[in-house]
């Protein structure tokens, strides 16, 4: 039984059993009442697009029957094509507890351009529906519970996303397809499937930042940085495709090599640069959200530079210079080391430092030397600074992220 359908000013009797069960339209009613579905449960398409709530609206009161000898579960079920696009709920909006279409296609943008008016209340929901927030307008927020962000919801949905990419392209490349036909052409492709997970993501993300929680709304950036990495890895690849099929017939074979290898390594410079920058960010620092792993960035980074730092000191000694001059190995050596590696520690740890460097002491590394080795001095100079801004960049990250993790204002 659904209440509230006799509100409907276009549908006053409502539709009847048998017209529901695979297709369900409302499009363009408006219900003056208050509106509670109960056992609402929509199989097939449902459609409330272009819908107005003058009052509240209750789907999350919705009694699931799940066997004769098993409690009932609360909340609406859509499993088919749902839309609520360009809807209005001007009062309440209760989807606390339903369950959202699994496939992608069935529930990208699925509250594009819906409007609410009140919070929309989505506490108890299983599974976050990240792509159907696309477009979404928000009057005072949503309220989800405080356990979403799931990281494995969220990959499913990056699957989600692929496989229907791939159903688009062989829908495309059917013979009998028409696109004038199809009203979900604009909704195809990989760069669609995943400008709407990304766009939901960011939804999330200003949402959470509204509410000042500032881990969450970090974790929700860290999705829609990953669904735009997607995107752009698609559209690299079919740039690739575009490239590699105009010089398949190329006239001359060395041209055809040239634009062969052009395709491969800059198909779009600049889409190539910000794909490699986004990965390196997460590997970094898992897109800002942890405090640990720029650190731990810092140490590897500081031990290949202690090895390089080793390997100019080796070349520069054979030059002649003074650098590894009565250096001593093993038993050879006394009680005091060679300032060599005091000086090595030294450089070191003062570009490790970055911006708290002067901790370390203002004295001069391997002032041992005097003027002697300049060109060795210059180096390790340069290679100290270059030290010191990759580390101020990522102690800054680190901070950054506790500060997140602990709410800092």
């Amino acid at each position: 039984m659904f209440t509230g359908l006799n509100s409907a000013e276009d549908s006053p009797e409502g539709p009847k059993p048998e017209q529901v069960r695979s297709h369900f339209d409302f499009f363009g009613s408006r219900f003056k009442g208050r509106t509670e579905w109960i056992d609402a449960r929509f199989p097939g398409a449902a459609v409330f697009a272009d819908v107005v709530f003058e009052e509240d609206c209750f789907f999350g009161l919705a009694r699931q029957s799940l066997g004769p000898d098993q409690a009932l579960k609360l909340g609406c079920v859509f499993e088919g094509p749902t839309s609520f696009r360009n809807a209005l709920f001007k009062r309440t909006a209760d989807f606390a507890r339903c369950s959202f279409p699994k496939t992608a296609e069935d529930r990208d943008g699925l509250f594009e351009n819906c409007r609410f008016n009140e919070v929309l209340d989505l506490k108890g929901v299983e599974h976050l529906p990240f792509s159907a927030f696309q477009g979404i307008r928000l009057d005072q927020g949503l309220s989800v519970d405080p356990v979403h962000p799931m990281d494995d919801q969220f990959e499913q949905a990056l699957e989600d996303a692929q496989s229907a990419a791939e159903r688009d392209e062989i829908a495309r490349t059917a013979n009998s397809y028409e696109p004038l036909e199809d009203p979900e052409r604009e909704r195809r492709g990989a760069d669609n499937r995943f400008a709407a997970l990304e766009a939901g993501c960011r939804v999330l993300k200003t949402q959470m930042a509204a509410a000042e929680d500032k881990a969450r709304e970090q974790h929700f950036f860290s999705y829609e940085i990953r669904a735009r990495e997607h995107r752009t890895k698609h559209a690299l690849a079919d740039r690739r495709s575009e490239m590699r099929d105009k010089v398949r017939d190329h006239p001359k074979r060395i041209h055809a090599r040239w634009h062969r290898l052009r395709a491969w390594l800059l198909p779009r410079p600049n889409r190539q640069f910000q794909l490699w920058a986004s990965q390196r960010y997460g590997r970094i620092s898992h897109y800002g959200g942890s405090v640990t792993a720029p650190l731990a960035t810092l140490i590897k980074a500081s031990f290949w530079i202690l090895l390089v730092y080793i390997g100019l000191a080796v070349a520069s000694g054979w030059s002649g210079s003074r650098v590894l001059e009565d250096i001593c190995w093993g038993m050879a050596c006394g009680d005091t080391a060679h300032p060599f590696v005091f000086e090595l520690v030294e450089a070191v740890t003062k570009g490790a430092l970055g911006p708290f460097r002067l901790l370390a002491g203002r004295g001069e590394v391997f002032g041992y030397l005097g003027d002697g080795a300049p060109l060795f001095r210059g180096v390790i100079m340069a290679g100290m600074l270059v030290h010191g801004l990759l580390a101020s960049a990522l102690i800054f990250l680190s901070l950054l992220a506790l500060r997140r993790n602990f709410q800092i204002n």
